[in-house]
């Protein structure tokens, strides 16, 4: 049990009557004392002082307490002892006011965490600075609200560990999923995976404000083997007889012919075929170079057969053609190759369990 949850200060009440009130000018010196540096104390004076300090501050007036959390507060490594009692024992105010300012070192703050009193994880995420320690910790056991804030905190050192943590706690959490979105500096893999299970605003949020296209870019999707074609009118071709296909039933037939011409996996282009909203069905067509125009064409050719049975989006194919000429053939390429990885459960995917599709 950690030392916060279980309390530092012996409550010698259920026993023996309070003690009288402490003048503040004898806590202050104690304070002062406790307060030097290391080397000004012997460690077993130091000690005393703190220990003292634990037992009488309870019995401080509230000027006294005040002038406890202000020490606190600008110490450079305020004594553990001190900010325990000042944890147990200040206003919930204060308390907060103490985590989000002092200098406490990581472990306590990993305890206030794991604790999980929620207006204390509220003021650990505000402060200035929250070390890769603290990020996993709030991770693991902080709210939605305080995950998204911390998203929003520059001075959070979140590593990639914590981003697939995040990720997970997104799933079911609009406000982390928002706060994710809003980062330009989203992991590329845990923005393709992320780009499954959020609204289609942000679906396009995600893929348009990754890099676009370069010539760096374009090495590199030719050395990684990413999906695509030079030839957009032979993908058209694969893609009218791939849509009879799956007209007549045959899914899997349909992502098979499909996933051939494109050498991807089958799973993916399945995975594609199930989406409701579109931007997935627009990236595997830009991957294919289809002009803006053409893409439009496309849609109002498929609006008016059965698959607007299928495809809700068809109905209103406007925002999808804007998303379409927005996106750049590089972006949507390498769109397709992470979500291939995914679909094979290779490279930064191979931690995860398989995908339903």
């Amino acid at each position: 049990m950690s030392e916060l949850s279980s309390g530092v200060v012996h409550d010698p009440s259920a026993e023996h009557a309070s003690p009288p009130s402490v003048p503040d000018e004898r806590l202050g010196t104690l304070l002062g004392l406790a307060s030097q540096t290391q080397t000004a104390l012997a460690p077993s004076e130091r000690r005393l002082a703190l220990d003292t300090l634990s037992i009488l501050l309870p019995q401080a007036s509230a000027a006294m307490r005040e002038q406890l959390m202000q020490r606190l507060r600008v110490m450079e490594k305020p004594p553990r002892a001190l900010l325990l009692t000042a944890l147990h024992m200040l206003p919930g105010a204060d308390v907060a006011a103490l985590v989000e300012e002092a200098r406490l070192p990581d472990d306590l703050l990993v305890e206030i965490c794991e604790a999980g009193t929620p207006a204390l994880l509220e003021a650990v995420v505000a402060r200035r600075r929250l070390s890769a320690v603290v990020c996993t910790a709030l991770a693991q056991h902080a709210p939605p609200d305080a995950l998204a804030r911390m998203l929003r905190n520059e001075g959070a050192e979140i590593t990639e560990p914590v981003w697939w943590k995040l990720l997970e706690r997104a799933m079911n959490a609009t406000a982390v999923q928002q706060a994710l979105a809003e980062r330009t500096d989203l992991p590329v893999p845990i923005a393709c995976e992320l780009f499954w299970h959020v609204s289609s605003a942000l679906r396009r949020r995600l893929i348009l404000q990754q890099p676009g296209t370069s010539a760096q870019m374009e090495k590199l999707l030719q050395l990684a083997h990413a999906p695509g074609t030079e030839s957009a009118q032979a993908f058209l071709e694969h893609l009218q007889i791939a849509l009879a296909t799956l007209l007549e039933g045959d899914r899997n037939g349909a992502a098979r012919r499909l996933a051939s011409f494109l050498d991807v996996h089958p799973s993916t282009i399945r995975r594609i075929s199930r989406d409701a909203t579109g931007e997935a069905f627009a990236i595997m067509v830009k991957s294919a170079r289809l002009r803006t125009h053409e893409f439009g064409k496309l849609l109002t050719e498929l609006a008016a057969g059965r698959l607007a049975r299928l495809w809700p989006f068809l109905a209103d194919p406007d925002g999808l053609r804007d998303f379409y000429a927005a996106m750049s053939v590089s972006r949507a390429r390498a769109t397709l190759l992470y979500w291939d990885w995914r679909s094979r459960n290779i490279g930064p995917y191979a931690h995860l369990p398989p995908v339903q599709a």
